[in-house]
This record gives structure tokens, C-alpha cells and sequence, in this order.
């Protein structure tokens, strides 16, 4: 993901906030294989609002309507159920830099990452393609979105879909959200969901690397308040260890997706 342009004083405070983090996002989750670098506080909604801040007036109840403990849960194979088709609930995935000639300058110029012959645009495509057929599968309705999302875009909830780049030798994966919002108590819990099953399905460390471009993505502005937006690095492209997953198994990616948003959507 190519990082985006922000005020200083935005940055500023963005670098004591990733000083201060650099040695949570550096701890194990306490006795789970599943989570070799995921600390206990990235699967904590208030944890994570505490630590990454929240709104700056008291958070609202999510706008996302919930279709209740009888439909739509998790059955005991893993799999997703569907919930009542008369509670059918929209899902936007956001291929992160797919047809960004649409978008306006400077977003059509940002190409993204790259690494074993892979583009972010495909790689971000395939992941979402792969979760979407999950929750339609479950029931929910599912729009793919470009780069350029449409102005006031509503959903029960919104995920944007990235990799990264950089040195071969770094790995890892997070999500992030907005640093502020309306909806900032649904979003600090749909990151720890993403946080949680995506560690869960692809054994990818967790590593926490927010920046300007992750908190103050434009996308956050471009969807209607009353919607809950995450943003996750699924991993980097240019590690051959995370691209064993991301290119060549992107069902597990997508998987851990699907599974945090069937939550966020079915559990209270």
C-alpha cells in the first residue's frame, strides 16, 4: 500500500503514537500458537480504543443491525451460516488500488506494492473476490469496490483490502481504522475481529505498522458516518513467506476476513 500525504502535525503525533506502541506490537499473545507476535491487547476493543484513540465525543451504538443469535452464527466446523434473508445485510471490500484511473489525482497515480511477479490491484482483487463468495455464501449481500468509493457509500460495514512492501525480510500483517470517528467503539471491535480469525487462518504475525496512509486513509472520509470502516494489511508482497499465503493461498486471507465480519455483523 502506498502511504498518503498528511498535515505534520498529523504525522507528528502519529510517531509518539507508534513510539509508544513499538513495544506492545512486539509482544506474544500469552501461551497461543495461532498468534506467534499478536499482543493481548490488539484482540481488545478497549484496549485498542484506549491505545490507538477513539472519538472525540462519547461513540454511538453501531448503526449495523445484528441478525440476532439464531442466524448467521459460526457452525462448529468453522464454516458461515446464513442469516434471515429478510435481514439481509450489505458488505463493501474495497480492492485497494484496483481501477485507479477512476480516481482523481493523486490516488490514480498510486500503484501500490509489488513482489514475485505480483501486483497489489490483483493480489487486493483476488482476496476480496474469494471473501465475497464466503459471505454471499452466508447470506449478505456483497459489493466489491474500486479505488474510488462513492460519496456517502452506506454498508453494515466497510473493509479496505491491502498488502504491503518493503525489505524481503520483513513480514506481517494489521489492521487499522479511523483515528477519528463516530463509529469508533464498532471499528476498535471490528479490528480485533480481523486481527483475531485473520491470525487465526493464515499463521501470518501480527505487527502493528499504522501510519498516516492506515489512520487517515481517505477512504474513512469517503463513506457515510453511520458506517463502520477498517482498513487491513493482509501482508508483504515482497516477503516470500508472506506471499505463500496472500498469492498462492489467498482462500486462507480471505477466510480470516470473512470470519471477522460474520462476527462483527452476528455477535453482540
Amino acid at each position: 500500500m502506498r502511504r498518503s500525504h498528511t498535515l505534520p502535525l498529523l504525522v507528528f503525533g502519529l510517531v509518539v503514537g507508534a513510539l509508544l506502541l513499538a513495544g506492545p506490537a512486539a509482544a506474544r499473545a500469552a501461551d497461543s500458537p495461532l498468534w506467534p507476535r499478536l499482543p493481548a491487547w490488539a484482540l481488545d476493543p478497549a484496549q485498542i480504543e484506549e491505545r490507538l484513540g477513539g472519538s472525540t465525543a462519547p461513540s454511538p451504538p453501531p448503526v449495523s443491525p445484528s441478525v440476532g443469535a439464531s442466524g448467521g452464527a459460526l457452525t462448529s466446523r468453522g464454516g458461515l451460516s446464513a442469516p434471515p434473508p429478510a435481514r439481509r445485510l450489505t458488505v463493501g471490500l474495497q480492492a485497494g488500488h484496483w481501477r485507479r484511473w477512476e480516481a482523481p489525482y493523486p490516488f490514480n497515480t498510486h500503484t501500490g506494492s509489488q513482489g514475485g511477479g505480483k501486483t497489489e490491484d490483483a493480489v487486493n482483487l483476488t482476496i476480496a473476490r474469494l471473501a465475497a463468495r464466503r459471505l454471499e455464501a452466508a447470506g449478505f449481500r456483497v459489493e466489491i469496490l474500486p479505488t474510488l468509493i462513492p460519496q456517502g457509500y452506506r454498508a453494515a460495514v466497510v473493509v479496505s483490502i491491502h498488502a504491503d512492501g518493503g525489505p524481503p525480510d520483513r513480514r506481517g500483517f494489521f489492521a487499522d481504522r479511523p483515528a477519528r470517528s463516530a463509529q469508533a467503539a464498532a471499528e476498535a471491535r471490528l479490528v480485533a475481529l480481523l486481527n483475531e480469525e485473520y491470525a487465526r487462518a493464515t499463521g501470518i504475525p501480527y505487527v502493528y505498522r499504522g501510519t498516516p496512509g492506515t489512520r487517515y486513509y481517505y477512504g474513512y472520509a469517503l463513506v457515510d458516518p453511520s458506517t463502520p470502516m477498517a482498513l487491513i494489511e493482509t501482508g508483504f508482497l515482497t516477503s516470500a513467506t508472506d506471499r505463500a499465503i496472500i498469492v498462492d493461498r489467498p482462500d486462507l486471507a480471505a477466510q480470516g476476513i470473512a470470519q471477522a465480519i460474520q462476527r462483527f455483523l452476528t455477535e453482540r
